[in-house]
């Protein structure tokens, strides 16, 4: 064959191997998970093949990194807190957010969503706050930050998802909720802080 011929096989296969690759790249383009928060590791993701709202899985990523937060410093007051209540509503925390994590995944696991596994930026300086703070000060401010601050937030954002999401079954979820989030700020509230023990000679 001229080397003429040769080329012209050559650009034949070319055409064809690169018009495969084109098809192989769309394919994938359409089935892959679409990421939801660009730039954000932990951010959410829905498959393609989800009818869910934007707005609704928004909604259950801002809940996923509230029960992150909740349960990581839940951990943190078992271990550094020195009153006996403080120790007892962090342990609290770690069981219901647990329970209503899991309960949250699975409701989003079933509509196609994956959901943050990691607190936002600001809750992940209030754990390494919490985590390197003097014993000393540790309870007032797991107190009024997890404790108070981040239930009122939680119970505002839950509210919200009440009158605005769209998917039935994050309204019931919402719904079911909030009555527990507000009894832990009402637990949290009645928590009365007392002075640090001194530490022992």
């Amino acid at each position: 064959m001229t080397d003429a011929g040769h080329s012209m096989r050559f650009a034949a296969l070319f055409r064809r191997e690169g018009a495969c690759a084109l098809a192989f790249a769309l394919a994938y383009a359409l089935n892959a998970p679409q990421v939801l928060a660009a730039g954000e590791p932990e951010g959410a993701t829905m498959a393609r093949t989800s009818k869910m709202a934007v707005a609704d899985v928004r909604w259950m990523q801002k809940v996923a990194r509230f029960g992150v937060l909740e349960v990581e410093a839940g951990r943190l007051a078992q271990a550094q807190a020195t009153q006996d209540e403080v120790r007892s509503f962090g342990k609290t925390m770690v069981e219901h957010f647990g329970q209503v994590s899991d309960e949250l995944h699975a409701l989003a696991d079933s509509k196609g969503v994956l959901l943050p596994d990691k607190p936002d930026r600001a809750h992940a300086r209030l754990l390494r706050k919490l985590a390197a703070v003097p014993a000393a000060r540790f309870d007032k401010l797991y107190m009024a930050s997890a404790g108070t601050k981040d239930h009122i937030d939680l119970a505002r954002l839950l509210e919200d998802g009440l009158a605005k999401l769209k998917d039935a079954e994050l309204k019931e979820f919402a719904a079911k909720t909030l009555p527990m989030i507000k009894r832990h700020f009402e637990m949290a509230r009645d928590i009365r802080m007392v002075a640090a023990p001194p530490p022992k000679p």
